[in-house]
């Protein structure tokens, strides 16, 4: 998105608001978010490699709201920019007013929701989490975030399945395999918080943090909400996920990883001894000419 002057100004003002904002961070505030209002805007910022997904994919799916008149409200993007001296990269929308949540405040972010889901996939092509780029965020995985960007549906359900091989024998012989394949990708909000949603003083549904927003197959999407065939083993899978946040041995293609070989005790002394060898043939062969020339001699 180029910038004009204006933008080049407001760029300035919001960057110093966000520096004073961040020096009140505290781990011990629990509700302390990298957001905040400049000048009539809402903006939050990160550092660019997260808050760029968001970017991408809360562009898309505000094109997709854009004169729909079935759709939530989503916020507008007023500007992105980044400083590369800061490694900060700044998302402005508009701030949107709340009004208290009304009494069928559930039955509205359900139709949200399906709205979400309903969504089109983008038409260059879907892909596993954010538009554009970014790995998928979900409760099922350790710290909300999956391991990998894996590159299809059926290297997402490799990696699952391997994460049943590592339960105990028991567990393991009564989880079924989990089956996605077939399954269609679906725009989803991962993290269902009451925060995520609102309704504006207009009095229409709102959709908010598109930063646990992206595509994943269905039954991520009722892994939140409803029972499915995939529920309980996906529920089983989330105890050895939450435990570990490797790959579990997998690329992004669901493939094994050759396993690099470990120099032993054993090998390391084998080449010690190899190479004491060739110095020592080394050293024989420059000394032998000096041999010659002194029988020559």
């Amino acid at each position: 998105m180029p910038s004009t002057p204006l933008d080049i100004a407001l760029e300035d003002i919001i960057v110093e608001a966000c520096a004073k904002h961040l020096l009140k961070f505290s781990l011990h505030l629990d509700d302390y978010r990298l957001c905040l209002v400049v000048n009539g805007f809402f903006v939050k910022f990160n550092n660019y490699f997260d808050i760029y997904p968001e970017y991408e994919t809360l562009k898309y799916i505000s094109r997709c709201a854009k004169n729909n008149i079935n759709a939530p409200h989503v916020p507008e993007i007023v500007h992105f920019f980044h400083r590369q001296d800061l490694c900060w990269a700044y998302l402005v929308m508009e701030n949107i007013n709340l009004m208290s949540p009304p009494e069928d405040f559930s039955q509205r972010v359900a139709k949200a929701i399906q709205w979400l889901h309903d969504c089109p996939v983008p038409p260059d092509g879907a892909r596993i989490g954010p538009v554009g780029s970014g790995r998928a965020r979900h409760r099922l995985s350790w710290e909300f975030e999956a391991p990998l960007e894996f590159s299809s549906i059926q290297a997402l359900e490799r990696f699952l399945n391997r994460a049943i091989e590592r339960l105990p024998p028991r567990g393991r012989s009564s989880t079924a395999p989990i089956s996605i394949s077939h399954e269609r990708l679906v725009f989803m909000q991962s993290d269902m918080d009451e925060s995520n949603f609102g309704v504006d003083d207009e009095g229409r549904t709102c959709l908010f943090d598109f930063t646990t927003v992206g595509l994943l197959p269905e039954s991520f999407a009722s892994y939140t909400m409803s029972l499915t065939p995939n529920q309980r083993s996906m529920c089983r899978v989330a105890s050895i996920l939450v435990m570990s946040s490797g790959p579990l041995g997998l690329d992004k293609d669901g493939n094994p990883v050759p396993h690099r070989r470990r120099p032993t005790q054993a090998s390391h002394m084998k080449d010690s001894s190899e190479e004491q060898l060739m110095t020592e043939r080394k050293d024989s062969s420059t000394e032998k000419p000096a041999q010659d020339q002194a029988v020559i001699s």
